[in-house]
């Protein structure tokens, strides 16, 4: 008898489980109802919220960020894209700049990790404006701060 009962007992614990499961996987049940967007200069807003829109948003379980990031970091101002869930039906996507420390041959930028990229459109005055060949970039920016 007491073997009977351990076994419905288990039988029901996963039984239990398993619509707990099945409910939470569920895309209807807790969907997510706000975005909230930090970090974006004003004349990129417009594109990068049709970007978000265009998403497809699930449930707080169930939607996978990662192509979400992925998508939003090529722009050349971005460095890293995070992107939080908050309990309990909210995301918050937090942009963090590139920060760019010289203007590289007139028309590219350096950013802090020395790479060389498309000058911004929106890029704040930097006063260091440095030449020479691309693969050199790193280089010449070594030498202008020793």
């Amino acid at each position: 008898m007491k073997k009977y009962l351990l076994a419905m007992l288990g039988i029901f614990v996963i039984v239990i489980l398993s619509l707990g499961a099945v409910w939470f996987l569920n895309p209807t049940h807790l969907p997510i109802r706000a975005v909230t967007v930090v970090g974006v200069p004003p004349a990129d807003q417009p594109l990068l919220a049709k970007r978000i829109q265009a998403y497809s948003f699930q449930s707080f379980f169930t939607t996978d960020f990662s192509d979400l990031a992925e998508t939003l970091e090529p722009y050349s101002w971005v460095k890293q894209v995070l992107i939080q869930k908050v309990w309990p039906d909210q995301v918050v996507i937090q942009f963090i700049p590139m920060r760019y420390i010289a203007i590289w041959n007139e028309h590219q930028a350096i950013n802090e990790d020395g790479q060389v990229s498309e000058l911004p459109r929106n890029l704040q005055a930097i006063p260091l404006m440095l030449s020479g060949p691309d693969n050199q970039a790193i280089q010449v920016l070594a030498y202008t701060q020793a």
